[in-house]
Order: structure tokens, then sequence, then C-alpha cells
């Protein structure tokens, strides 16, 4: 769940970016200016919920071998286990674990970047439909602009897996 939130100040950071940027290009030219909730957008996302639940899954699948692993140290050391044989039980152990490490990264970084990419086509829909030349996150707006949050959401989720 922490890596996922991480992954979601990344992705609201990113889009914030993106849409700063956009916007300080396009201001001259600018007719229409919406802005989104992301960390809204974000959580109402059926597909966030869903890899949250498998990023879940792997990440307590870990948590418990790590735990029986830390047992296992702790046993050894218990039972007056020179250092040097702590330090190498230690060293398996980890050598062990980073398979399963590596993949629970490797899934969240390919789902913060499917997300990230859909969230961003279903906010370019929107805005084009709507005839909004800029979108910003609402924490940049202070007066003005148009809340497409609900619409983003909508069409995000309208869209077949």
């Amino acid at each position: 769940m922490r890596t996922m939130l991480k992954t979601m100040d990344r992705i609201k950071f990113c889009l914030g970016v993106l849409f700063l940027a956009a916007w300080l290009v396009n201001t001259a030219y600018a007719d229409a200016m919406g802005f989104i909730d992301v960390k809204k957008v974000f959580t109402s996302y059926n597909k966030t919920q869903t890899a949250q639940a498998e990023l879940e899954v792997k990440e307590k699948k870990f948590s418990e071998a790590f735990e029986e692993k830390n047992k296992k140290i702790q046993e050894a050391k218990d039972q007056n286990k020179s250092e040097a044989d702590i330090q190498k039980l230690i060293k398996q152990y980890e050598d062990e674990l980073e398979p399963q490490k590596k993949e629970i990264m490797d899934i969240n970084s390919r789902l913060s970047m499917q997300l990230q990419q859909d969230i961003i086509k279903a906010v370019d829909q929107v805005a084009k439909e709507l005839g909004i030349d800029v979108v910003l996150d609402k924490q940049v707006i202070i007066v003005g602009g148009t809340d497409i949050t609900e619409l983003v959401v909508a069409r995000l989720n309208a869209v077949k897996k």
C-alpha cells in the first residue's frame, strides 16, 4: 500500500509538471482551462484498486518470508552462533529474498506506468471533447477553470480491461 501511495505521489507530481509545462507553453493561446484532482482520479480508477490488490498479495508474501528469515536469524543468535555464521545466514536470506523484492519493484513500476498512461490519455480525450486547451492539477489553480475530474474518472472506469 505504501508503495502504491508513493507511486501515486510520483504520478501526481509527473502530471502536475506535465500540465504546468503545457500551461506555460500554451497560456497565450489557451481559450479554456480545466483541472483535475489527481489524487481522486488515481484512487477512483478501478485499475488502481486492482493494481493495489495485486501488489498487496505480493508484498504480504514477501513480508511473511522476510519475517520467517528474521526468526531464523534470531534463533541462530539465541543459539550463540558465531557472528560469521550469522552474517553468512543474513547474506543467504537476502539473496533468497532478492528475486521477490525485485518482482515487487518491477510490478509496481509496470503498474504505475500503465496507470499514468491511462490517466493522461483519459485527461487528453476529455479535454479535447470539451474544447479545453490546458488541464492542470487542482492544487495549482487559485481561480477559474473547469473541473473535469469526474468526467476523467468516468472515462477511465468505462474502458474495458
